[in-house]
């Protein structure tokens, strides 16, 4: 009987292993697998990238534009869109959008600055020193030092002669009068001070705030021959009527006449007079009024404030090289953002240099600006003046 069962469950044995290299012959992929067969991975993504921006010329400036850190070479960005600035005197700016995605890794631009046929070509460094706003005749006019800068003005004066500390002026009734630097310009406060029994320690006090300032301004020279030697652009725009415009063009000359003419006010010591809203950047007012214990709040009380401003002389100018089919085009194809009332505006681009500095009525400093050369983009035109 025993013998029987063996014979049983191993015919059955064999049953079962026949059966199941059938179904492995025929569905091979059901049970097993090819150890060979690679897997596909998921795709990596990357968070962060470096970016490299290679530029022909290579000290062409580099800016993102919309990111307070500053561009260098691998800087880490996280995804985002980025907007690039490339420039360098006599080249055509470059704009570009980089986009980084979870897909990108590390970025690399190589770009090529073109040549700007129209570009003001100078050994010097060349700022543009205002930009006219849209639909006006006015300009945006940026600070000649940053903001305020009377040091930098006062120091600016010292430096174009040659040292120099004390500088006359015309007063009212055209009375001349003089101003030194190194003793004069906390003359308010040494005049404000009481004869009384804390007089000579407040005489001291005055006296190291005008040594540190005297020293500020001769420590500033430096920086102010930089803005010296600075030439500037300046955007004057005029407002002219048809009949004007044909008046001005000489079709056998083929000329136009027009004439420059600019002033700006950089900063104006007039704005505010008062020590609560006024940080001179002369020196601490709001500390020196607290070591004389004083309750003088007026900034004339304490310092002899300075504004300074800009101005270029009225100068005519008689453009070449224009054919009258080119002042027609201009006037038809002016954009709508140039129409006045009864007049369209022409935009002039002057180079400028620093001719002069002076000072004038006592508390102002004024930069005369020569003009050098002369573009009209509109025209395709740049000229030597």
């Amino acid at each position: 009987m025993n013998k029987i069962l063996a014979l049983v469950l191993f015919l059955l044995l064999i049953g079962c292993q026949s059966t199941s290299q059938d179904i492995n012959h025929k569905y091979p992929n059901t049970t097993t697998t090819n150890k060979n067969d690679v897997q596909p991975k998921p795709a990596k993504t990357h968070h962060s990238h470096k970016l490299h921006i290679n530029v022909v010329p290579a000290d062409a400036q580099i800016y993102i534009t919309n990111i307070k850190p500053k561009f260098a070479q691998g800087i880490e960005l996280p995804n985002g869109e980025y907007k690039i600035k490339i420039k360098k005197q006599g080249f055509k700016t470059v704009l570009q959008t980089v986009r980084l995605t979870s897909s990108d890794q590390d970025k690399t631009l190589n770009i090529t600055l073109k040549q700007d046929q129209l570009a003001f070509n100078s050994k010097n460094r060349v700022r543009k020193l205002t930009q006219m706003e849209p639909r006006s005749y006015k300009a945006d006019v940026k600070a000649l030092f940053g903001k305020k800068s009377s040091s930098l003005a006062l120091a600016s004066l010292v430096e174009w002669h040659n040292g120099e500390l004390v500088h006359e002026f015309e007063g009212r009734y055209a009375n001349s009068y003089t101003l030194d630097i190194k003793s004069g310009l906390m003359a308010p406060a040494y005049k404000g001070l009481k004869k009384d029994l804390s007089y000579d320690k407040k005489l001291k006090i005055v006296k190291k705030y005008d040594q540190a300032l005297f020293q500020r301004i001769q420590n500033l020279r430096t920086q102010a021959r930089e803005f010296l030697n600075t030439e500037y652009i300046i955007q004057v725009r005029h407002g002219l009527t048809e009949e004007e415009v044909v008046a001005a063009h000489d079709d056998e000359d083929e000329t136009f006449a027009t004439s420059i003419k600019w002033t700006a006010s950089f900063y104006d010591s007039d704005d505010k007079n008062y020590i609560k809203g006024n940080k001179v950047d002369l020196l601490d007012l709001h500390k020196l009024k607290r070591e004389l214990k004083s309750d003088d709040y007026g900034v004339w009380n304490f310092v002899w404030d300075f504004s300074y401003r800009g101005r270029m002389s009225e100068k005519d100018l008689l453009i070449k090289h224009i054919p009258r089919k080119k002042i027609i085009s201009l006037w038809k194809n002016m954009p709508s953002s140039r129409y006045g009332r009864n007049e369209k505006y022409f935009d002039l681009e002057v180079l400028t240099r620093i001719s002069d500095v002076y000072l004038d009525s006592g508390s102002e400093i004024v930069f005369k600006f020569e003009p050098i050369e002369i573009r009209v983009k509109d025209l395709d035109i740049k000229q030597k003046l």
